[in-house]
């Protein structure tokens, strides 16, 4: 019945045993009443002066007794499927946030991994700059160089 992975979880450990001590009050309680002895519980009776219980209350006792039974079985149902919805409720938000920081570790990785990308690129381009700006400056040169040449030569 209990599923292992919301065990695990110790505030879904102490929410099932709680769930299950009320439960087993809740029954303890309702034998206990049940199954005390007719002295015990008051009488209903027609006449006062009647020593033993005339059968309309014993219908009316037995009814009583139908009707807590059918009252303790109705929270106990109740009980139980609010402790069945906690349960749910709990699991759907550790799957949610367990979903959540997997995306959020995805996406720090994938961050990452496009910071290096940039870098990398970064520096071709200021490799590719630098080799740019060198033949540039020795076209220039050799253009100087050769107006000197000229230059002298004539």
């Amino acid at each position: 019945m209990e599923e292992p992975e919301l065990m695990d979880n110790p505030q879904a450990k102490k929410l099932s045993e709680a769930g299950r001590k009320v439960g087993e009050h809740l029954r303890e309680q309702v034998d206990l009443l049940l199954a005390s002895p007719q002295g015990d519980r008051p009488r209903v009776t027609d006449d006062p002066q009647e020593g033993d219980e005339p059968q309309g209350a014993r219908g009316v006792n037995e009814a009583a007794q139908n009707f807590s039974k059918a009252l303790m079985n109705s929270y106990l149902t109740i009980m139980d499927y609010n402790l069945k919805a906690q349960q749910r409720s709990m699991r759907l938000n550790q799957n949610f946030f367990e979903s959540v920081t997997k995306d959020l570790r995805n996406q720090a990785e994938s961050n990452r991994t496009l910071a290096q990308d940039l870098a990398h690129q970064a520096q071709r381009q200021q490799e590719a700059y630098r080799k740019l700006s060198e033949e540039s400056i020795n076209a220039y040169m050799n253009f100087l160089n050769s107006m000197f040449s000229y230059y002298r030569g004539s």
